[in-house]
């Protein structure tokens, strides 16, 4: 691994530290400052304008939030490299599915999948934000149906339902409402999604 990427791996952790503790000023500067250096990894400067914009909206500054969101959007180009990684990993599973090779191949695409979720989800937030419901409504689906298998489909049933509700479109809310309930019932996701329809329900 090269100098630097150890480097913004140490700083991105340490910046994790104080969001957990509850210390989201220095976790903020801390992503400012690994943002900053123009890295040419484009998942991971992707990932920190993330962790930058969901700072800022836990404290109620839109502004910068949808700054954030809007350099997630141009980190769109940044992608290839990722996908043709991906590609590479698929094709050493299908050729060497017995292998150690395979099984590091097959972890590594998780990654990879997980990264492309969260960009269509960090995308889909900025649109909703910027009240662009049927461009978000498109993210969402993209979650919904290319990578259901990661964490961030909880959200993006989630999300659904809230545009649908905005858009009037009701019955098409239930559905995902439903489908959320029934895979993540427990889930604080599915406790907002009830909320959209029951205004007075504390969870």
């Amino acid at each position: 691994m090269h100098r630097g990427n150890i480097y913004d791996h140490l700083q991105m952790t340490k910046a994790f530290a104080y969001k957990r503790q509850g210390k989201p000023v220095k976790a903020f500067e801390i992503f400012l400052q690994i943002q900053s250096q123009d890295l040419e990894d484009g998942v991971t400067n992707t990932y920190v304008l993330r962790e930058m914009a969901e700072i800022c909206e836990e404290a109620g500054d839109e502004k910068n939030a949808l700054g954030a969101y809007e350099q997630i959007l141009d980190e769109k180009k940044d992608l290839q490299p990722l996908l043709q990684a991906r590609e590479k990993f698929e094709f050493i599973m299908r050729t060497y599915p017995d292998t150690d090779y395979a099984t590091d191949a097959r972890f590594k695409i998780d990654l990879i999948i997980d990264q492309l979720a969260a960009k269509e989800m960090s995308i889909a937030r900025y649109y909703m934000k910027t009240e662009k419901w049927i461009p978000a409504l498109n993210r969402l689906k993209i979650v919904v149906d290319q990578y259901d298998k990661t964490i961030f489909v909880e959200e993006a049933l989630h999300r659904l339902v809230e545009v649908y509700y905005r858009l009037g479109l009701l019955e098409e809310a239930k559905r995902a409402a439903s489908i959320l309930g029934y895979n993540y019932r427990s889930g604080d996701w599915y406790k907002r999604s009830y909320k959209v329809f029951n205004k007075k329900y504390k969870s």
